[in-house]
């Protein structure tokens, strides 16, 4: 699957290569400026992640038809390894973000 991504994205930002200056000069022409031809670009990256923004949320919801849900520091048991000089949960305070759990 990571060949077939790899070949995807190059066949895309090949496209966006052949036809994006092509495409700033045309903007060029018509607003005597480069500046639009940098918003319009801006403006693409930034939609761009908004929607892989959007598909990861979606994706990370519906894994494989799982129950997500969001675990704090506060739900997780600490245990104390009899192997060990510090104990698990000794290292709570790097833990601040809650994470994803897939039941």
């Amino acid at each position: 699957r990571l060949a077939s991504a790899v070949g995807m994205f190059y066949c895309l930002q090949g496209f966006a290569n052949l036809f994006g200056p092509p495409a700033a000069g045309r903007l060029y022409d018509f607003t005597g400026n480069y500046n639009v031809s940098f918003y319009v670009a801006g403006g693409a990256v930034f939609c761009n992640v908004l929607m892989l923004v959007c598909l990861e949320i979606h994706r990370t919801r519906t894994a494989h038809g799982q129950h997500v849900t969001a675990v704090t520091r506060d739900d997780v048991m600490y245990d104390v390894m009899e192997t060990s000089e510090e104990p698990v949960g000794s290292r709570k305070h790097e833990c601040d973000e809650p994470f994803i759990v897939h039941e």
